[in-house]
Order: C-alpha cells, then structure tokens, then sequence
C-alpha cells in the first residue's frame, strides 16, 4: 500500500472531478472511467506520432516550402504535447490506483 501525500491526495481528488462524472459513487465506476480516460490518451498519443512523422518526412523530402524555422517549432510543439500525454497517463495510473487503495 502506497502513502501518499496531502498534495497528491488533493490533486487526485482534482483528476477524479476531471473525469469522472458526478453521479458516479462506486470505486468500480470511478476506475472504469479512469480507464476510459487512460485508452483516450493512447489515440491522442497516435495522433501526435502521426503529424510529427508526416512534417519530419515532409521536411526531409523537401515536399513543402515551409522553412526550417516552422518545421523546428512544429516538432518542439508536438515533442512537448507527446511528453504531456505520458505525464498525463502516469497521472491516471496513480489516480487509479489512488482509488483502489479507498481515497
């Protein structure tokens, strides 16, 4: 069993509030719908995947006339939103397994 702090237990609280809907009581619910949020991430993780390998390839083909500037700050932008995404699902488990242990 994991101890966890004040400030965590707060924004735990905050993640259930966040995606988990008010009329759900039950820890069953609470997890399945933590879940739901944590499959989500893995398509919005994809899409990232995606457009960073369609603007590299386009950059490295020479398909487009965009300059190196936008490709760069473009690739920054998803890199950063990739990084976001796993914090985000490191995040969920732990709220998950927040609620497991009894909030």
């Amino acid at each position: 069993m994991e101890n966890f702090t004040e400030e965590e237990k707060k924004r735990f609280e905050g993640y259930i509030k966040l995606y988990v809907d008010d009329d759900v009581t039950e820890v069953q619910g609470k997890i399945e719908a933590l879940q739901k949020r944590d499959q989500k991430l893995w398509f919005y993780l994809l899409a990232n995947v995606v457009a960073v390998l369609l603007f590299a390839s386009s950059y490295f083909m020479g398909d487009s006339h965009m300059g190196n500037t936008l490709y760069i700050i473009l690739l920054v932008v998803f890199g950063i939103n990739v990084l976001v995404i796993f914090y985000q699902k490191s995040q969920i488990r732990r709220t998950i397994k927040y609620v497991q242990e009894g909030e």
